[in-house]
């Protein structure tokens, strides 16, 4: 019994062998095997197409209701201002490609992104320079919530109003801070074509989490001045 099995068994490969090597039998595995590539391409474009989707639809859920590729492609200049207890520093700034010129009345000193972090190695510094950066502020907006949007009738200019936590917010600019759950506002003013104009960070909650002497701190970023 178990010999005529062995038998069938070598005459059913034989066969099939045989049928695989004639004319036919070729033509036949040529097209199997097309039939199991596109199969397989089928399957590979639409995996990959499914995993290109996902992070564009993140993008769009996550993205800005005005526009900041203007800032991040071109170079531009802009007034950085920092108001705490009625005391004013006034910076002048000029993004070019990579660099961030800064000048007040001591005079000029430079920042660089260096992996995508601005660092500098002038001895003076500005206060939280990261905010500097476009991409920064982009992360922090990001991680506030929108209050409101205000369109102004007049001028067609709006206003987005956001609240952020002192946790998120130490979390970006990287201090330690003890009372997380207090919120800070940031007001973002924008021409019609919702191109920012100004940038408004009441840090107030959370400034006096570092110093207890601060009865107001604010930093007002003014484009094109």
């Amino acid at each position: 019994m178990k010999n005529n099995n062995q038998k069938n068994k070598d005459i059913n490969i034989k066969t099939i062998w045989k049928a695989f090597r004639s004319e036919k039998g070729r033509k036949l595995s040529f097209v199997i095997f097309y039939i199991f590539f596109f199969i397989f391409l089928f399957i590979f474009f639409r995996t990959n197409t499914s995993n290109n989707t996902t992070p564009n639809n993140k993008e769009l859920e996550t993205s800005l209701p005005f526009v900041t590729s203007t800032l991040e492609k071109n170079d531009y200049t802009f007034k950085y201002i920092v108001n705490s207890n009625s005391n004013e520093l006034l910076y002048l700034v000029n993004k070019k490609s990579n660099s961030i010129i800064v000048n007040d009345d001591t005079g000029t000193f430079e920042y660089t992104y260096k992996n995508g972090v601005l660092t500098t190695n002038d001895l003076k510094k500005v206060i939280h320079s990261e905010l500097l950066s476009i991409y920064e502020l982009k992360r922090i907006i990001k991680s506030s919530k929108l209050v409101s949007e205000t369109k102004l009738n007049e001028t067609n200019e709006y206003l987005y109003t956001y609240k952020i936590m002192n946790s998120d917010l130490s979390n970006i600019l990287l201090d330690t801070i003890t009372n997380g759950d207090k919120e800070n506002e940031i007001i973002v003013k924008t021409n019609s074509n919702k191109e920012i104009k100004e940038i408004n960070l009441d840090l107030i909650n959370y400034e006096k989490e570092i110093n207890n002497d601060l009865s107001s701190f604010n930093i007002t970023i003014i484009m094109g001045e």
